[in-house]
């Protein structure tokens, strides 16, 4: 209680939230407007579009999302950095794109990349409380939505483009990028296709770090038939990545994506319906893990399905909002490619289905806004027993600790029950209170019911256990906020007290022929604290603007130690400039050491100081072409820096990069 007490104090002495001019500027972030919203104030997350989104934006989508408020990133390496939200990843952060699941398996481990490149993204946000229910269960912290275009959901007047070329110093890396929009009829069309290229990074110490490169493309193409009452579209993508993991053993990943959308909007269909909204997508992607000496070890494979419509109704005693209904289907397995047994899984072929309701509405009464959102969902879960483990139990067990057998592959169900509310008091314009509470509940994911075999990313022998219970999270959140005026900020505490908390346990044994430790899934109660704040300052008709902000979470187990990998806690500052064609900013972020260590871990965290700048020049047009030059340079000081969000064998072998110059070239038409 004294280390919330102290972050708390901490926050109010440094914070509130963000505004700024555009391009490089902290961009102010506003309160998320979802389709058939009313309320003046609600629980949102960071939210990043446009320019601020242009230039924030990494090579992954936790580099695009680490230095937001609440936010981290894994730092598997620089080609699988996956966000984690408020100390909360994997299955409890879950990422959508477009509304649908993103049929990727960055969930099983963070090894494995997201599979969506943020170059061309609309936008980036992180939703909460009822919003965030309306898409699934079990992220109490939000959830990540990515938004592309690749559906047009309007006629395009004038036919448009965006190309971009980028290189990097540190890892002589290149980016180049092409989108297009047009319409032809009652047809707008649109294609993107990005590539990157990238060796080895370079450490502070001048040291190429073996296993860090990484080469990646990803291509869409959609069309949407404009209708005067809405629209129906499709869209196709494909997403690829070869890259290594600069674990201790060192590794590579091949990893292949198709997606496809359709998605179909009614404008008033019906008396009381203001829009109809139906979305189906498919998935299919599979990835091989391989060797040092390039040979395959194992394979993953993960099919999805996604069905959801949804109905957002006109005013009804003054709520507003809308319910519908999802339906989910998929299959998962992981095999291992050097056993002598055939198809021998280290995770069963496993079809999940899902059925789910849900409610999402918002009404204001006088100076107080209102929220509530529920969702009822039922998973059943059929692993193929059929198909031998890939390991046999061979452990080694010294004294005070044990080897736990395999899973019993057996079927599974579970009934998930969510509810939220928030409500915000507008006391006086522009400044409001809000108080929210929610119960979210989370099915066992794949990998910790079945799994048994060893994970060479993370250096462990896994266990899974057939016998977990779903989570149940119980969360309280006091929020502050000012929303208009040249300075505006915002202050959130919250407390999470999960029930059934699923965690991985050192077993203490290992196995005899990787020496890898044996951890097995368990279940105890957890419970999670933390608190953020920012403010900003961009007076009227000035060229200068400013940031400051903190955060910091932790959490422990009832049955005993802290949570592992949490993120440490951090301060920082940002100050914007523009003028004429000029914009730049600086940005200076100092996190504190980390040694709230889970019983397992070793190796704590030291503080370090990251420095970066960023600088753009928008040239004279030449006709139709609006061309910018741009300049990112990135841990200026050179310090090196270790994320403890990242596991331990990545965070002892693989700090992040050494300084780095990115030199780019963006072309708008």
């Amino acid at each position: 209680m004294n280390l919330l007490k102290h972050r708390f104090l901490l926050i109010v002495l440094l914070a509130n939230p963000a505004v700024t001019p555009c391009g490089f500027s902290e961009e102010v972030l506003p309160d998320l407007v979802i389709e058939g919203e009313s309320t003046k104030s609600s629980i949102t997350g960071p939210s990043l579009s446009g320019n601020a989104l242009f230039y924030k934006a990494g090579s992954t989508l936790g580099d695009s999302l680490s230095n937001e408020l609440g936010m981290s990133s894994s730092a598997f390496g620089a080609s699988a950095n996956r966000p984690i939200i408020r100390g909360m990843s994997g299955s409890r952060a879950p990422i959508l794109e477009n509304g649908l699941s993103s049929g990727d398996v960055s969930s099983i481990s963070n090894d494995h990349a997201v599979t969506s490149d943020p170059l061309f993204t609309q936008k980036l946000e992180i939703l909460r409380g009822s919003e965030a229910l309306r898409f699934a269960s079990g992220s109490p912290n939000g959830l990540i939505n990515i938004t592309n275009a690749r559906i047009p959901e309007q006629a395009i007047s004038t036919p448009e483009a965006q190309f971009v070329s980028e290189y990097g110093s540190n890892n002589q890396s290149y980016t180049l990028g092409l989108m297009t929009e047009q319409s032809i009829g009652k047809w707008a069309l649109h294609l993107d296709a990005s590539h990157r290229d990238a060796n080895n990074y370079t450490l502070p110490s001048g040291v190429h770090l073996p296993f860090s490169f990484g080469s990646n493309s990803d291509m869409g193409f959609g069309a949407s038939f404009q209708r005067s009452n809405g629209y129906t579209g499709f869209s196709i993508g494909q997403y690829s990545n070869y890259y290594g993991i600069p674990s201790i053993n060192g590794s590579k990943i091949d990893l292949t994506q198709n997606r496809y959308e359709l998605k179909d909007f009614e404008r008033n269909p019906m008396n009381g319906i203001e829009k109809i909204e139906t979305k189906l997508g498919y998935t299919n992607y599979h990835h091989t893990e391989i060797s040092p000496s390039n040979i395959p070890q194992s394979i993953f494979n993960n099919s999805s399905f996604d069905a959801r419509i949804e109905l957002f109704h006109e005013p009804f005693y003054g709520w507003k909002g809308s319910y519908g209904l999802q339906l989910s289907s998929g299959t998962f397995a992981a095999f291992d490619l050097t056993n002598p047994i055939f198809s021998s899984a280290v995770i069963p072929e496993t079809k999940s289905n899902s059925i789910a309701t849900f409610i999402s509405e918002s009404k204001s009464i006088q100076e107080v806004d209102i929220q509530l959102g529920g969702r009822l969902e039922k998973i059943v879960r059929s692993p193929n027993s059929s198909i031998p483990y890939t390991d046999s139990p061979n452990f080694i067990t010294p004294s005070n600790s044990f080897a736990p057998s395999a899973p019993l592959v057996a079927g599974s169900q579970f009934s998930l029950f969510s509810v939220s509310s928030s409500a915000f008091w507008n006391y006086t314009p522009s400044y409001a209170l809000g108080l929210s509470y929610s119960i979210t509940s989370r099915a066992p994911s794949i990998d910790e019911l079945y799994s048994y075999g060893n994970h060479d990313a993370t250096g462990t022998f896994d266990v899974g256990n057939s016998q977990l219970s779903p989570e149940t999270s119980y969360q309280f959140e006091l929020g502050w906020k000012k929303t208009r005026g040249s300075m505006r900020s915002q202050v959130n505490i919250f407390q999470s007290t999960v029930s059934n908390y699923i965690y991985a346990l050192y077993t203490g044994a290992s196995d005899t022929f990787t020496n890898y430790p044996v951890r097995q899934f368990l279940q105890s109660n957890a419970t999670i604290r933390g608190a953020e704040g920012e403010l900003s300052y961009h007076p009227e008709s000035s060229n200068w603007s400013g940031r400051i902000f903190a955060d910091g979470s932790g959490g422990n187990l009832s049955s005993g130690g802290n949570l592992p990998l949490q993120p440490a806690i951090r301060v920082g500052s940002s100050v914007n400039f523009i003028r004429g064609p000029w914009e730049s900013t600086l940005t200076w972020v100092h996190a504190m050491g980390q040694n709230r260590l889970a019983s397992f871990e070793t190796y704590p965290t030291p503080a370090y100081d990251r420095l970066d700048f960023r600088f753009a020049y928008f040239l004279n047009p030449i006709g139709s072409f609006k061309p910018r030059v741009y300049f990112k340079a990135n841990n200026l000081l050179n310090q090196e820096i270790r994320y403890s969000t990242t596991v331990e064998d990545l965070r002892i072998n693989a700090p992040l990069p050494g300084r780095s110059f990115i030199l780019g070239l963006r072309v708008d038409y």
